[in-house]
């Protein structure tokens, strides 16, 4: 063997691990940006503005204690609709008591919280697994489709006021008129 060939295979072993090399952090950049968490899973419900446009998010978690995958997604998803609905209408009934006693300082707390309501528009946009099961949903509701929905419902208020104004003037005279058969007797 001459120095030519030992020289020649040196450096084929040097490309060779180099490109070993490479495909070992590529696999690692792969799987790492992979099980990446999106930011906005820890961010939460919010509102944003991207550019013109302007967007109600909202997130939604289930954890893998519900083994059924699809369930487990359903209920994330509805979680993340809840959760922008709370954005809009929330009651929130507080209750806090403070004790002071022998034994020092007693604090209790109780918070309830309640939302209801119809958002028309909302769109699941994304899905995020962790690693141990648990799945978060990204619920989207962009403002101008809000504002047509409103507009809709207030519509639809309008409507149903007149149509219960006037059902109640009915059932307002037929009230009368029974009160009126009943004191007759």
């Amino acid at each position: 063997m001459g120095k030519g060939n030992v020289v020649a295979q040196f450096i084929e072993h040097k490309v060779v691990a180099k490109i070993g090399l490479l495909i070992v952090l590529a696999v690692f950049v792969i799987v790492g940006c992979a099980s990446m968490k999106p930011m906005w899973v820890d961010k939460g419900s919010a509102a944003f503005e991207k550019g013109k446009e302007k967007v109600f998010y909202g997130v939604g978690t289930a954890s893998a204690e519900i083994k059924d995958k699809a369930l487990r997604i359903e209920t994330a998803d509805n979680r993340a609709r809840a959760s922008l609905q709370k954005i809009f209408d929330t009651y929130t009934a507080y209750l806090m008591k403070d004790y002071q006693g022998q034994d020092g300082v007693v604090v209790e707390r109780a918070v309830k919280t309640f939302a209801a309501g119809n958002l028309s528009g909302v769109e699941i946009t994304d899905h995020f697994t962790e690693s141990d099961g648990t799945i978060y949903s990204l619920a989207k509701l962009d403002l101008e489709t809000f504002k047509q929905a409103m507009e809709m419902a207030k519509e639809v208020s309008t409507i149903a006021k007149e149509h219960l104004q006037k059902k109640a003037d009915v059932m307002f005279s037929e009230l009368e008129k029974e009160e009126e058969k009943r004191g007759a007797k």
